[in-house]
Order: structure tokens, then C-alpha cells, then sequence
């Protein structure tokens, strides 16, 4: 889950996981964060 493209563009790390968040932020633990601009479609 590395790259978001958007038209013929390519954002490259668009997208990442926090698989091991430091205590104070357990509740993201497996979540997927987005970079600015990308947008999720299903």
C-alpha cells in the first residue's frame, strides 16, 4: 500500500500503517493514515 494514483498522476508513499505505535497511541495501532490529496474510493 505505497502508491495512490490519482488521473495519471502518481503519489508515491500516498499511504501507510501504523503497525507499532508508541503506548500513548495504541488506539491507531493497524490503522492506514493518507497523505494529503489522496482520496479513497470503493
Amino acid at each position: 500500500m505505497r502508491r495512490g494514483h490519482r488521473g495519471n498522476d502518481r503519489n508515491v508513499d500516498a499511504a501507510w500503517r501504523y503497525r507499532d505505535p508508541k503506548p500513548s497511541a495504541l488506539r491507531i495501532a493497524e490503522h492506514i493514515a493518507f497523505r494529503r490529496g489522496v482520496m479513497v474510493e470503493h
